[in-house]
């Protein structure tokens, strides 16, 4: 009992002591910034989504935990950047023709014991996230599907009404 108190408390002590890292200089920011400012049809630049549901590495799409809302917020500068649902995240995003590349991903890195299962998730949304290559959209959803056709990430532009689950 001792040694999990120990442990619970040394997660959140790092958890809190965590700070998110500097955003990358790289060249393919830079690239990615030109891509996503373009005027591609397809950008998602300057919008922002809430996810619906995301592939949940096994064999499903998983919708995100009550009380632990994920979103997605896509810059102009070729960034995106929202709530796993208990940490934050950013990455580079490029957009050419209706291609996407997202990644690597940065994420700040608490520990959350509630709601139940809110690390895992955040852990399979991070990887459909970056597992996306095309992207599909109209005025207030989008898919982001893999290299295979499978979709990875299904979002609803903020403000949408929020579909039945």
């Amino acid at each position: 009992m001792k040694f999990t108190a120990s442990l619970s408390l040394l997660f959140w002590v790092a958890g809190c002591a965590a700070t998110a890292p500097p955003p990358a200089t790289s060249t393919r920011t830079a690239e990615a910034a030109g891509a996503a400012s373009s005027g591609a049809p397809n950008s998602p630049a300057g919008e922002s989504w809430r996810v619906v549901s995301y592939f949940d590495g096994e064999r499903a799409m998983a919708h995100p935990i009550l009380g632990a809302e994920i979103d997605a917020v896509f810059g102009a500068d070729g960034r995106v950047a929202g709530s796993a649902g208990c940490n934050n995240y950013s990455a580079a995003y490029r957009i050419e023709a209706s291609g996407i590349a997202i990644g690597p991903v940065a994420a700040t890195r608490r520990f959350c014991a509630e709601p139940p299962g809110v690390m895992e998730q955040e852990t399979r949304y991070l990887a459909a996230l970056q597992s996306a290559t095309t992207l599909r959209r109209d005025a207030e959803s989008m898919q982001l599907r893999t290299a295979q056709d499978s979709l990875a990430v299904y979002l609803k532009r903020q403000g949408s009404e929020a579909p039945p689950r």
